[in-house]
């Protein structure tokens, strides 16, 4: 009986509450290890935007210490919640992993969304031209 209901608790999504919990603790891989594997889909618009502000501020937090870790907590951030910040942050991590196609698709995606956001633009257009594209 145990076993089924700790299988129970461990199966269940993870909420926004503990996104915010883990992010104030800047436990970001514990944060990744909840939420990577989880979609906005079933949380509502409030939580999405909740969880994908926890998952933002470790890009943020992670950007000049652990790239890797920074670029999928903010790709993972803007499935939540698109905010224009995450996105330059998440395009610069990629970019210090030498992944440039991943780099240039979250730039793209964010312009679609942010169209008027010009640090997108001009993290884009600098990513091109270094490209010669």
């Amino acid at each position: 009986m145990h076993l089924l209901l700790l299988a129970l608790v461990l199966s269940a999504p993870p909420t926004a509450s503990s996104a915010e919990q883990l992010a104030k603790a800047q436990q970001w891989d514990e944060l990744y290890l909840g939420f990577g594997a989880v979609g906005p889909k079933g949380y509502s618009s409030k939580d999405q935007k909740r969880i994908g502000q926890a998952l933002g501020r470790g890009c943020l937090a992670l950007l000049d210490a652990d790239a890797v870790l920074a670029s999928s907590l903010g790709e993972k951030s803007v499935t939540f919640f698109s905010e224009a910040p995450i996105v330059v942050c998440a395009a610069r991590a990629s970019l210090k992993g030498e992944e440039r196609t991943a780099a240039e698709e979250l730039l793209r995606a964010g312009l679609k969304r942010h169209p008027k956001d010009g640090p997108i633009a001009v993290e884009l257009a600098k990513l091109l031209i270094e490209e010669k594209d």
